[in-house]
């Protein structure tokens, strides 16, 4: 890895399922998900804490006209060590700015370890079923500051 980065926290911060939903009754069942993601620096501690967000949404296949309907939400939170971050962090008054690529790399990381722990957590829940797709960390949506 081209960066001197360490994950030294990955916790499951919120874990909703709506456990009245079934998937038994439904043969294809159809939904989108909402994934957003946000990186905040931690300075004193030279670390990095990336929140990522999921939205689980499950279309009702008697109308197709309908909203989907909230099914779950998942957040985490993957805290990392940056070795280098003298170099890889800039501070521009009381903002630190995160390189894009560094940026993209600590999504990319913590979303992947999301995904492993909504697959073990979720086992005996809906959202556990759900596949969550690979993608470009890019393709995430920011999530605004909290």
């Amino acid at each position: 890895m081209k960066y001197g980065i360490r994950i030294i926290g990955l916790d499951i911060t919120n874990y909703t399922v709506d456990s009245t939903i079934s998937l038994d009754n439904l043969t294809k069942p159809r939904g989108t998900l909402n994934i957003r993601a946000s990186v905040n620096a931690k300075a004193p501690e030279k670390e990095l804490a990336v929140k990522v967000m999921i939205q689980f949404y499950l279309d009702d296949p008697q109308d197709e006209k309908s909203q989907p309907m909230l099914i779950g939400s998942v957040d985490t939170l993957t805290e990392f060590l940056i070795d280098d971050w003298d170099n890889l962090i800039k501070r521009q008054g009381n903002l630190y700015l995160v390189d894009n690529e560094l940026k993209s790399e600590l999504i990319r990381i913590a979303y992947d370890s999301t995904r492993g722990l909504v697959r073990q957590r979720g086992e005996n829940h809906l959202i556990g079923k759900i596949v969550l797709p690979v993608f470009d960390p890019n393709e995430i949506s920011p999530a605004s500051k909290e």
